[in-house]
């Protein structure tokens, strides 16, 4: 005998998917990139278990691929790391422009 179907409410949704909130599931699903709701009754909705557990199949399968680090060549063809990325805020130079 197969399991049904289940309806899952937002809060079980939620906590499958990994936190996302209400309005991130809105954005994502009228963009056609989540499961569409179902109306379960004149105030309330929910989402199929089994499209639920589709999107969350689709979105790891490719997680798993080793990660590799950006790593440059250097004039002397030894790997150096790249360099870290520049902190926002005020440019380096002096902190007040002689007049």
């Amino acid at each position: 005998m197969s399991v049904p179907n289940r309806i899952l409410r937002f809060k079980e949704v939620q906590s499958r998917i990994g936190g996302y909130s209400r309005m991130h599931v809105d954005r994502l699903e009228k963009a056609g990139k989540f499961p569409s709701r179902v109306q379960i009754g004149s105030n309330s909705v929910g989402w199929m278990e089994d499209d639920i557990a589709a999107w969350i199949g689709a979105r790891t399968r490719g997680s798993h691929a080793p990660v590799i680090p950006d790593v440059t060549e250097s004039p002397d063809n030894t790997a150096t790391p790249p360099k870290p990325a520049r902190k926002r805020g005020r440019p380096p130079g002096p902190a007040h422009p002689a007049p």
